[in-house]
């Protein structure tokens, strides 16, 4: 990752591509002003890349419930209408009561883990847990959410089709 440093005024203002938005699609940056010379300029701007590349900048008004009904208004379309309506279960069930409301940029590794936990733990409505397999879903629902992939998606198709063809 790399960051851009530029001079305005007596101040020198530091600028770093963060990631791209996965609920509107735009990139994000992390700017920042320093007062001082070139050398605490360039120390912050590492520092800054640094944050960047381990996550700690992303910022987003998003919350996860906006997150995953994007994701499935358009990955629902390479869906069977099975699939569509495990998938819209499990969102209803599982994820949206427990996670929506969070903010993307409020999210953490440790949120998510709780959250399986508590999946397996204390499950659905009927006092049992749901199977493992279902908890396995939940998790590749998220994960496609996130990175804004779709089970269907073309890149996947043309791989598939390629391991076919050798």
């Amino acid at each position: 990752m790399k960051g851009v440093m530029r001079r305005r005024g007596s101040a020198r203002e530091r600028r770093v591509f963060v990631v791209i938005d996965a609920v509107t699609g735009a990139k994000r940056y992390t700017t920042k002003t320093v007062r001082g010379g070139k050398r605490e300029a360039r120390r912050a701007l590492a520092q800054m890349v640094t944050d960047a590349e381990l996550g700690l900048s992303a910022r987003t008004s998003a919350t996860v419930a906006e997150l995953v009904e994007r994701w499935f208004e358009f990955a629902a379309r390479e869906f069977s209408l099975k699939t569509v309506k495990e998938t819209r279960g499990m969102l209803d069930r599982y994820v949206t009561p427990a996670l929506g409301a969070v903010s993307l940029s409020k999210l953490r590794a440790h949120d998510l883990d709780r959250f399986y936990r508590d999946l397996q733990t204390d499950g659905r409505a009927s006092g049992r847990p749901p199977a493992s397999a279902t908890v396995r879903r939940v998790h590749g629902i998220l994960r496609r959410a996130r990175t804004g992939r779709q089970v269907g998606s073309a890149s996947t198709r043309r791989s598939l089709r390629r391991r076919r063809a050798s």
